[in-house]
């Protein structure tokens, strides 16, 4: 049995949480090992919204002082004791009948020490890593699900770096977690979105702010997959004894 948290920091969106819940829990092969990890800020204006939309399976956190989207899923990551975890959004549509049964699978076929990093289908069947999915192993030999620092942009292509560096990198294309976001034409664009979307008073954009912060992080990504390299080498002296 594989126990699978989807991680879903959410703002202003509790319907199109709900959604992403439904969907995930009506494809599940068995929803009783899927679980949901969602994380609120205490200052949303639909908070009590959320309250309302909890579920046996739905793990609410409510954070106060507001953290960015990183920190937040690094938070969840970090409360939860699922063995894989998904960087989840309230943005997304599970498409795919069985997709858990499909990702525990292919997951711990591929990386048999579950020192991996996966990724979905994005529902434009592209070699693109957005929404992705680690183990629990992988998280304690990393350090973190995602560095905190970022403020919305670049986290999930910082992990992404580290697995490439260590060949750790697979595509679910088979399993397609639609992203039904605004840039892609499948939303309108809301206040959540229009907020990651401002400049500072230097004329910088989030996504310039983020990548700049991923330029300095080059060193931390290689010294991250030295410590993935070492728990892959621990994990096979294990297997081999």
């Amino acid at each position: 049995m594989t126990r699978i948290a989807i991680l879903c920091p959410s703002r202003g969106r509790p319907e199109r949480f709900s959604e992403m819940l439904k969907t995930a829990m009506a494809t599940a092969h068995d929803p009783n090992n899927v679980s949901v990890m969602l994380l609120v800020d205490r200052d949303d204006p639909r908070l009590a919204d959320y309250v309302n939309a909890q579920t046996p399976r739905v793990t609410l956190i409510v954070q106060d002082p507001r953290v960015s989207c990183p920190a937040a899923l690094d938070i969840l990551a970090k409360q939860s004791d699922a063995d894989l975890l998904i960087a989840g959004s309230d943005d997304i549509a599970f498409r795919t009948p069985g997709w858990d049964r499909t990702l525990a699978h292919r997951f711990l076929t591929a990386f048999p020490d579950r020192l991996g990093f996966a990724f979905f289908n994005d529902g434009r069947d592209r070699d693109k890593a957005e929404h992705f999915a680690v183990s629990k192993e992988w998280v304690k030999a990393v350090g973190y699900f995602m560095r905190p620092e970022y403020e919305h942009f670049c986290a999930d292509e910082h992990v992404e770096r580290i697995a490439r560096a260590v060949n750790r990198r697979l595509w679910l294309a088979e399993i397609e977690l639609e992203h039904l976001h605004f840039k892609y034409g499948k939303a309108a664009k809301d206040a959540t979105y229009a907020e990651k979307r401002t400049e500072d008073e230097a004329g910088r954009s989030v996504s310039q702010r983020d990548n700049l912060r991923l330029a300095r992080f080059g060193a931390e990504i290689a010294e991250a997959g030295d410590r993935v390299r070492a728990a892959i080498a621990e994990a096979r002296q294990e297997m081999a004894a």
